[in-house]
Protein backbone atom coordinates (compact mmCIF):
# COMPACT_ATOMS: atom_id res chain seq x y z
CA UNK A 1 0.00 0.00 0.00
CA UNK A 2 1.64 3.05 -1.50
CA UNK A 3 0.60 6.20 0.17
CA UNK A 4 1.02 10.27 -0.60
CA UNK A 5 0.71 13.18 1.78
CA UNK A 6 -0.10 17.11 0.30
CA UNK A 7 -1.42 20.10 2.54
CA UNK A 8 -4.15 21.64 1.51
CA UNK A 9 -5.62 24.87 0.56
CA UNK A 10 -7.96 25.26 3.06
CA UNK A 11 -5.51 23.77 5.84
CA UNK A 12 -6.18 20.34 6.39
CA UNK A 13 -3.32 17.50 5.59
CA UNK A 14 -5.02 15.03 2.89
CA UNK A 15 -3.50 11.34 2.92
CA UNK A 16 -4.11 8.58 0.57
CA UNK A 17 -2.89 4.88 -0.31
CA UNK A 18 -4.03 2.32 -2.37
CA UNK A 19 -5.66 -0.48 -1.74
CA UNK A 20 -5.75 -3.82 -3.22
CA UNK A 21 -8.86 -5.36 -3.23
CA UNK A 22 -9.10 -9.36 -3.09
CA UNK A 23 -9.84 -9.70 -6.66
CA UNK A 24 -6.53 -8.06 -7.51
CA UNK A 25 -8.16 -4.49 -8.42
CA UNK A 26 -6.40 -1.37 -6.93
CA UNK A 27 -8.49 1.62 -5.53
CA UNK A 28 -7.04 4.83 -4.07
CA UNK A 29 -8.47 5.82 -0.37
CA UNK A 30 -8.25 9.48 0.92
CA UNK A 31 -7.66 10.44 4.56
CA UNK A 32 -8.03 13.97 6.15
CA UNK A 33 -7.11 15.50 9.18
CA UNK A 34 -6.93 18.82 10.75
CA UNK A 35 -3.15 17.71 11.61
CA UNK A 36 -0.39 15.85 9.67
CA UNK A 37 -0.67 13.37 12.82
CA UNK A 38 -4.50 13.11 12.73
CA UNK A 39 -4.42 11.80 8.82
CA UNK A 40 -1.67 9.72 10.10
CA UNK A 41 -3.44 7.88 12.52
CA UNK A 42 -6.72 7.05 10.57
CA UNK A 43 -4.22 5.83 7.56
CA UNK A 44 -3.09 3.64 10.23
CA UNK A 45 -6.34 2.48 11.10
CA UNK A 46 -7.34 1.83 7.98
CA UNK A 47 -4.23 -0.45 6.96
CA UNK A 48 -4.62 -2.65 10.59
CA UNK A 49 -8.16 -3.28 9.87
CA UNK A 50 -7.31 -4.05 5.68
CA UNK A 51 -4.29 -6.45 7.24
CA UNK A 52 -7.34 -8.09 9.65
CA UNK A 53 -9.30 -8.17 6.31
CA UNK A 54 -11.96 -6.06 7.39
CA UNK A 55 -13.27 -3.22 5.02
CA UNK A 56 -11.05 -0.03 4.84
CA UNK A 57 -13.83 2.03 5.96
CA UNK A 58 -16.87 1.13 9.12
CA UNK A 59 -19.76 2.79 7.03
CA UNK A 60 -22.63 0.82 7.54
CA UNK A 61 -24.45 2.18 4.68
CA UNK A 62 -23.87 2.75 1.30
CA UNK A 63 -24.41 5.64 -1.45
CA UNK A 64 -26.96 2.80 -2.88
CA UNK A 65 -28.87 2.67 0.67
CA UNK A 66 -28.95 6.67 0.66
CA UNK A 67 -30.28 6.98 -3.30
CA UNK A 68 -32.58 4.27 -2.53
CA UNK A 69 -33.85 5.80 0.34
CA UNK A 70 -34.18 9.73 -1.00
CA UNK A 71 -36.08 7.94 -4.11
CA UNK A 72 -38.46 6.25 -1.70
CA UNK A 73 -38.90 8.63 1.25
CA UNK A 74 -37.00 8.72 4.59
CA UNK A 75 -36.85 5.63 6.09
CA UNK A 76 -38.53 2.82 3.24
CA UNK A 77 -35.14 1.79 2.19
CA UNK A 78 -34.34 -1.47 2.59
CA UNK A 79 -31.82 -1.94 5.83
CA UNK A 80 -29.77 -4.53 3.42
CA UNK A 81 -29.23 -4.42 -0.69
CA UNK A 82 -31.41 -6.47 -2.69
Amino acid sequence: MAGRRTKRSDGRFCLNITIENADGTKRRVYFYGRTQADAKAKVAAARERVGHGEPVRDATRTLGHHTRAAAHGAGSAPAQPP
